[in-house]
C-alpha cells in the first residue's frame, strides 16, 4: 500500500507539472503538440482515479474486521505468553487487584468469554487508594465481555474494564453491550470502554480492542471516549487496531 501511494503521489505530481508548462495559447504549427500534450494529462488523470479507486479499496479492506473466532478484529490474535494467569469468569475477573494472587502488575488472559449481566461492574483498578492502577498485561484472546455496566451511584471516578493504567497491555479484547453512564456522578470522571484513564508518561499499548456500546461523563472536567476517556500526556501510548460501533461517548454540561 505504501508503494501504491508513492506512486500516487508521483503522478499527481508529474500531472501538475504538465498543467504548468502547457501554454496557453499555441500556433498553429504547434496544434499536434497540444493534442498530444493534452492526451497525456487525459491518459494520467485516468491512470490517477483508478489508482485512486484501488488505494481506497485496499485501505477499505484493511479496516474490515475478520478475526478472532466472532470475526470482529481487526488484526490477527497472537499466541498468549505461557505464563499469564488464566481468566475465564465474572469471579476471576474482579479477582485482578482484589486478591494478592491476582496483583495489578500481573499478567493475564481470557480463555473464555465473560457475561456481566447483573450487579454492576467495579473497575479494575479504580484508582482509590487500595486499588490504584493497572500496570500488567492483560490479553483478551479474542474473547469478548458483555453487558459491562458503570453509572454514577458507585462514585467512581475512572471508569471502564480499567479504570485507570499505566505501563500497561491491553490487548486482544472485545466489548458488548456497554453502557457507562457517570453523568449523575457530580464530580470529575473520566469514562471509556477499555479504561476510564490512561497515564501515558510511561508505556501504555492498547491494541486490537473494540468496544459496542454508550459512554457518557458529567461535565466540563470530565472525559468520555469510546476506547479510552482520557490519556495524559502522549509520550508513550499505542492504541492500534480499535474501533467502536454504535456508541455514545459525550460530555454532559
Amino acid at each position: 500500500m505504501k508503494k501504491l501511494k508513492q506512486k500516487t503521489a508521483a503522478l499527481f505530481l508529474l500531472l501538475s507539472l504538465l498543467l504548468t508548462l502547457a501554454p496557453v495559447s499555441l500556433p498553429a504549427d504547434n496544434i499536434a503538440l497540444a493534442v498530444d500534450l493534452g492526451s497525456v494529462v487525459t491518459e494520467i488523470a485516468g491512470n490517477l482515479e483508478a489508482m485512486a479507486a484501488d488505494l481506497q479499496a485496499m485501505e477499505t479492506a484493511s479496516l474490515q474486521p475478520q478475526y478472532g473466532s466472532n470475526g470482529q478484529f481487526l488484526a490477527p490474535i497472537d499466541a498468549p505468553d505461557p505464563s499469564a494467569i488464566p481468566i475465564s469468569s465474572r469471579a476471576d475477573l474482579a479477582k485482578i487487584g482484589a486478591d494478592s494472587a491476582y496483583p495489578l502488575n500481573g499478567s493475564y488472559k481470557l480463555t473464555a468469554d465473560i457475561d456481566l449481566s447483573g450487579a454492576e461492574w467495579a473497575p479494575i483498578g479504580d484508582g482509590t487508594a487500595g486499588n490504584r492502577i493497572f500496570t500488567g498485561t492483560f490479553d483478551g484472546q479474542g474473547h469478548v465481555i458483555s453487558n459491562l455496566t458503570i453509572t454514577g451511584n458507585n462514585h467512581h471516578q475512572y471508569n471502564g474494564l480499567f479504570g485507570a493504567i499505566e505501563s500497561a497491555i491491553v490487548k486482544n479484547i472485545g466489548l458488548r453491550n456497554t453502557r457507562i453512564d457517570v453523568s449523575s456522578y457530580n464530580s470529575s470522571s473520566y469514562a471509556g470502554g477499555i479504561c476510564g484513564y490512561a497515564d501515558a508518561s510511561s508505556s501504555v499499548t492498547i491494541s486490537n480492542c473494540y468496544n459496542m456500546g454508550n459512554v457518557s461523563s458529567y461535565d466540563a472536567v470530565s472525559y468520555a471516549g469510546g476506547i479510552c476517556g482520557y490519556v495524559f500526556g502522549s509520550d508513550s501510548i499505542t492504541i492500534s487496531d480499535c474501533y467502536n460501533l454504535t456508541l455514545t461517548a459525550k460530555t454532559v454540561f
